[in-house]
């Protein structure tokens, strides 16, 4: 079994529980929405999400390889923690990471692909910024060398490097270091 939830033509919502699948992606072409629970990914070089949409509010994530392929069209990562044995992001789409936590041994995000983007906190220069959302990773938290990443709050942290490449849509007034 490749995949055990496959081009569905609904949504689903995870209220609680778990989903675990051995297989090499666990959820793609979906709409799904995570209020708690768990969803877990056993194989060794699997996905959790392949070409899906999900709003993380609550629970956790655990696989592999978090989301692929612009696995993430149009996603919200508004709590929750994912947690990776290798990539959290590969190359995402249009995704908004407003808080939650992002740990990862290899990087957190990786972007080589230029229709590839994702914001980190949000926009409002009202608002002092945030520790959160969390990138948490063991090489790098960014690897970009092509794609959009905008910063706006957060905690980027790698042992190795922080962000390889540039961040793009800084706000006035921010550095990265």
């Amino acid at each position: 079994n490749k995949i055990s939830c496959f081009r569905l033509s609904c949504n689903v919502t995870l209220e609680d529980g778990n989903i675990i699948s051995d297989s090499e992606n666990t959820i793609s072409h979906a709409k799904i929405t995570i209020n708690g629970g768990r969803i877990e990914n056993t194989s060794q070089d699997g996905f959790a999400f392949v070409y899906s949409t999900v709003i993380l509010n609550a629970g956790t994530i655990k696989a592999a390889n978090g989301f692929k392929y612009g696995g993430s069209d149009n996603s919200i990562i508004n709590g929750g923690v994912i947690e990776v044995t290798n990539d959290a992001f590969y190359n995402p789409q249009n995704v908004v990471n407003l808080n939650g936590t992002i740990k990862a041994p290899r990087y957190g995000i990786y972007m080589d692909e230029s229709q590839s983007s994702i914001t980190i906190g949000t926009d409002d220069a009202n608002t002092p910024i945030r520790n959160n959302p969390v990138i948490i990773a063991d090489d790098t938290a960014i690897y970009k060398t092509n794609g959009r990443v905008s910063f706006y709050d957060g905690t980027i942290k790698g042992k190795e490097n922080a962000i390889v490449g540039f961040a793009t849509g800084l706000p006035e007034g921010y550095v990265v270091k």
